[in-house]
């Protein structure tokens, strides 16, 4: 196992992900436990480990999101990245919520978070920016 497999990302470590991102593409428990040079039973627990992590994730962001600590902002496919940006600081201002940094550093992380989901400068599918009452921005749960 190298160094950097038990770095976190987020909630769970790279080696975690993976795993993850090796069964998203097919292989199997076992083939992945042969490549990584582990068994396939630790394979299964680091997997199922994670999908416990990410579950929680979700529920913490679900539960910050009824309490009304933060305010969420649908932005429908098809929407134009700028238009996109204009919703969460439209939002933000209606809440009263000051959000952190200016329009290129927000512009920046909506690019970088949603990555693959944009197309020519236009959303694909709709995704959920959760606003914090601190000013962050988080994307939420698909």
């Amino acid at each position: 196992m190298d160094d950097q497999a038990g770095e976190k990302i987020g909630l769970i470590t790279r080696r975690q992900m993976e795993i993850l991102r090796l069964r998203k593409s097919g292989l199997s428990l076992g083939e992945i436990a042969a490549s990584l040079g582990t068994t396939r039973q630790n394979i299964s627990i680091l997997e199922r480990r994670a999908y416990t992590k990410i579950q929680q994730a979700a529920e913490t962001i679900a539960a910050i999101q009824e309490s009304g600590v933060a305010v969420s902002v649908t932005i429908k496919g098809g929407t134009h990245l700028l238009d996109a940006l204009k919703n969460v600081i439209a939002a933000a201002d209606r809440s009263r919520i000051r959000l952190k940094g200016n329009m290129v550093d927000l512009l920046s992380w909506l690019r970088n978070v949603l990555g693959s989901k944009i197309v020519s400068g236009t959303l694909t599918e709709d995704c959920t920016v959760i606003i914090l009452e601190s000013g962050r921005c988080i994307l939420g749960p698909d």
